[in-house]
């Protein structure tokens, strides 16, 4: 570990050193994941302002989940995902994928999508699709961005999070005979 925004970063590491690598690696890795909790909670808040139904913000913020990774020998790692919860008794559409999955759908509220058109697919009739008062325009999903900004407004918390919680488990496991 570097002296970086952790406070006592130095002492830390040393200490973690001294406990040995399964101690440290335990250790890290609790510590890691608190820190992907805090933007869980902080992207499950920004996913609440996107305008939607309730049914539907709800099934979203219940879908948004934090996952301790495995990875490589030697690393910890955490991260989030959105969990695929489809809605009961809309079964699969005809390549065999849930219907009304929030896993599926959260990208579309979260980046957005073009504008789509019904009717013919040229260039030429969608311009003049949209120059006539836009007929047979279907719609577009505007970009919210909820995963962004709960990782910008999260950041200071989870680094926060991550250190008190990596000092508050090594102070536990130096305090035993």
């Amino acid at each position: 570990m570097s002296e970086g925004p952790i406070r006592g970063a130095k002492e830390l590491s040393k200490t973690l050193k001294e406990l040995g690598p399964k101690i440290e690696k335990r250790v890290m890795r609790q510590a890691v994941t608190a820190g992907a909790k805090v933007f869980r909670d902080e992207v499950r808040k920004h996913a609440a302002s996107v305008p939607m139904k309730a049914e539907a913000k709800r099934r979203l913020r219940r879908a948004i989940r934090h996952k301790r990774s495995r990875g490589k020998p030697g690393e910890v790692g955490a991260g989030l995902f959105v969990a695929s919860i489809p809605k009961k008794g809309k079964g699969e559409d005809e390549k065999g994928r849930p219907v009304d999955d929030p896993r599926v759908w959260s990208v579309w509220f979260d980046k957005g999508t073009k504008p789509r058109f019904r009717g013919g697919r040229s260039k030429a009739k969608k311009a003049l699709a949209k120059l006539m008062g836009k007929k047979g325009f279907s719609g577009q999903i505007q970009a919210h961005e909820y995963f962004s900004k709960g990782f910008e407004s999260g950041a200071a918390k989870a680094i926060e999070a991550v250190a008190d919680d990596a000092h508050k488990r090594v102070e536990k496991e130096a305090s035993k005979p």
